[in-house]
């Protein structure tokens, strides 16, 4: 109960990506479902990515999009796989949210820094 309290003082909710730890090698896992909540399944985000955060493409939920501090990365398979991270011009962070309106329109909000606009 208190951990989904949004008025708890600096709290950050982060839909699917637990709190990494040492019983788990500080390894960020994103956690899914396929069947409205029935079963759910943890699948390990690769070393390149430990996201802080995820946001799913609202036109195409097969496109997920995780981000870091410094890397932006997406899936085309529910998150099952990883691309790289995107190596865009002006794609710096550190990134702090992700708003995803289509599948070519991304805004990346950037902590002490101007927001970024995808343009592609």
């Amino acid at each position: 109960e208190e951990e989904m309290d949004p008025s708890r003082g600096g709290y950050t909710y982060r839909p699917g990506v637990p709190p990494p730890s040492a019983a788990n090698g500080n390894v960020q896992y994103l956690l899914t479902t396929h069947d409205y909540g029935l079963n759910w399944t943890w699948t390990p985000f690769p070393p390149h990515l430990q996201a802080g955060g995820i946001t799913v493409d609202p036109t195409d939920g097969w496109r997920v999009f995780a981000y870091s501090d410094s890397c932006l990365a997406h899936s085309t398979d529910h998150g099952q796989s990883w691309g790289d991270c995107w190596n865009k011009t002006g794609l710096t962070g550190p990134f702090s949210r992700l708003l995803v309106k289509d599948s070519s329109t991304l805004f990346m909000l950037r902590r002490g820094a101007v927001p970024l606009r995808s343009t592609d």
